[in-house]
């Protein structure tokens, strides 16, 4: 759990959803980012998370830890080639057949039952239905 990116997230428990593509994934720490979102495993979600990885890692080199600014850049041209791709080419198509199929789809809670200033807000609980 030594995160030097700020405990935001473990690479290899990401691999291992993209490998096993689980129906459901319940976790909760992160107060700030409570609730749900169903996930399509596909390129788009894949250019998404190099982001994600790679702004932590830039984040983290400005503390003095981690790989380079370049590496952000790159992991932005990534995503929007891929945003370009999907919206460009496939966005019609999945319009057309009604939405991402056969990708995969697993829906991830975080189930964080506190927030607000000091954590004094309690939260409802979040229903799924499967």
């Amino acid at each position: 759990m030594d995160d030097p990116r700020g405990h935001w997230g473990c690479e290899m428990l990401l691999a291992e959803i993209w490998r096993a593509r689980p129906r459901l994934h319940v976790f909760g720490h992160v107060h700030c980012g409570r609730g749900r979102e169903a996930v399509a495993f596909d390129g788009l979600q894949a250019a998404y998370e190099d982001v994600v990885l790679l702004e932590a890692e830039a984040f983290a080199m400005a503390a003095g830890v981690g790989a380079g600014v370049g590496g952000v850049v790159m992991a932005w041209v990534k995503a929007l080639l891929a945003l370009g791709w999907c919206f460009l080419v496939w966005g019609w198509v999945l319009w057309w057949c009604g939405g991402r199929r056969g990708t995969g789809r697993t829906v991830f809670v975080n189930a964080a039952v506190v927030g607000g200033v000091r954590d004094r807000l309690v939260r409802e609980a979040i229903i799924v239905r499967i």
